[in-house]
């Protein structure tokens, strides 16, 4: 019993002596604990102050590492970038443009808010412009490696190349094969290495005539090849260069012509079987009448022109005809001749004195293109026109003096011959001549050939008679 109460007491001492180391190391645990608490804190309060005053309050805005300025929120940065695609889609017509944002570089920043100006979304945006930070995805038409237009899509590049060949085309016609002499592609291209259309319609204009802005004129009653070309400050000879396959001899009222060189970026080359309905002239006979004068003429009973159907295989590039095979023709209507009188009697004019006065034909052989009176706006024609090819012969219509021979304005060379009686005639728009001032000429000898100097329209001698000074009908005079 005794043993087992100093167990006991023993076990109590024990307890005591744990007790108080564990109150020791307790307190100095406090102490510890106190101690890196407060240091924590303090390092807590520093780094936060510390985070306070390095923390970034702007975003400077660099492009290909020039820095183009500083915004307060990234939103104003949008609006900048969309007003940018905006701006070159409106001015360009291309749908597609995108900011070159490999070249963009937006980074957080710290600046001195009091010091430094803000850029704008609008300061950011002709910036940008001006630098060209964009790129526009459109499509070039591309001729022998040049890119000569931009457009929006290759559908349209597609619809305009279609169009430049169907410009061309007869349109009465089968197509049989259509080509390019040159080498045209499509090719992705950026809008701003070409010039750019907005639509189909002009673009298809852009290549037909190599201008923005071609210029044209729609023949009126009255018009003359000249009285157009003066008009709108060109020769004759432009306002025919302007207009391929035009033929000058054959104005049409509602005729549209250019008036600008027609410079086409490429060559369509189209091969076609046309059918076209030609005519086929009458013939006249003549019967003699000595009744009636040289030159006279009298319908006994009319002619009517036949017609024939032609099928022709036709090659042309940009719709001027290179070759033309007739294939095939077939009759669909035989002429009916024409019978008529023709005068033989001599024609002569007698002057006051009482002399008489004959001319001979200008030209081997007749065919008036123009007549006598015919209207040239505000005048009249004081000739005829007689249709001829280049280099025929002129011959004087009588004996005469050679009183003029000279390039004058209008009439281009010109010879005036004085037959005397108060007779003179004009022999106008010559190509060479034969004669030259003071020279006295023969009935029938060749003083020139014909021509289409001056404003002529097409190879022709204008020819004109005097009586006394004022002109009257040449028609008179011929046989």
């Amino acid at each position: 019993m005794i043993k087992k109460h100093l167990n006991q007491n023993a076990v109590k001492d024990q307890w005591e002596v744990y007790q108080n180391k564990a109150k020791a190391v307790w307190k100095s645990y406090q102490k510890e604990i106190v101690r890196t608490t407060a240091g924590v804190v303090v390092a807590c309060i520093v780094s936060v102050g510390g985070a306070a005053m390095i923390q970034p309050n702007a975003y400077a805005v660099s492009y290909n590492g020039e820095l183009l300025g500083y915004v307060e929120d990234t939103a104003l940065m949008d609006a900048a970038l969309q007003a940018v695609k905006d701006s070159v889609s409106q001015e360009t017509g291309v749908q597609e443009v995108a900011v070159d944002m490999a070249g963009l570089d937006v980074e957080r920043t710290r600046v001195k808010t009091r010091s430094t100006e803000f850029a704008t979304a609008e300061s950011l945006t002709a910036l940008l412009l001006e630098r060209e930070a964009y790129v526009c995805e459109a499509y070039s038409i591309v001729v022998n490696g040049t890119p000569v237009l931009g457009v929006a899509s290759e559908d349209d590049a597609n619809a305009i190349l279609e169009a430049v060949k169907n410009s061309y085309s007869q349109g009465n016609s089968k197509i049989i094969s259509v080509e390019y002499k040159e080498t045209v592609e499509i090719l992705p291209s950026d809008a701003r290495d070409v010039p750019v259309v907005k639509d189909v319609g002009s673009g298809l204009n852009y290549i037909l005539t190599g201008t923005e802005e071609p210029r044209t004129y729609v023949v009126e009653q009255g018009d003359t090849l000249w009285d157009i070309a003066h008009a709108n400050g060109m020769s004759s000879a432009e306002l025919i260069a302007a207009n391929p396959g035009f033929d000058p001899n054959r104005l049409k009222i509602g005729q549209t012509l250019n008036l600008v060189a027609m410079k086409p970026f490429m060559t369509v080359v189209i091969t076609e079987e046309v059918t076209e309905t030609e005519s086929i002239p009458f013939t006249t006979q003549y019967t003699n009448n000595s009744s009636m004068y040289k030159g006279q003429t009298s319908v006994i009973t009319a002619g009517k022109n036949g017609s024939k159907e032609v099928v022709s295989k036709v090659v042309s590039e940009n719709g001027i005809v290179t070759s033309k095979e007739m294939l095939s023709e077939t009759v669909t209507a035989e002429p009916v001749m024409q019978t008529a009188y023709k005068g033989t009697k001599a024609l002569v004019y007698t002057t006051a004195s009482g002399k008489t006065v004959s001319l001979s034909n200008p030209l081997a052989s007749i065919q008036i293109s123009d007549g006598y009176g015919a209207s040239r706006g505000s005048r009249r024609h004081l000739g005829v026109d007689l249709r001829a090819s280049k280099g025929t012969p002129i011959y004087a219509a009588a004996d005469g003096l050679v009183t003029k021979v000279s390039s004058t304005g209008s009439y281009g060379k010109l010879v005036v011959i004085d037959h005397g009686n108060g007779v003179t005639t004009k022999y106008a728009h010559c190509n060479s001549f034969n004669v030259s001032v003071g020279d006295t000429v023969t009935r029938g000898q060749q003083i020139a050939t014909v021509g289409s100097t001056g404003n002529a329209t097409g190879n022709i001698l204008h020819y004109e008679v005097l009586i006394n000074g004022s002109n009257v009908n040449p028609a008179n005079f011929l046989n």
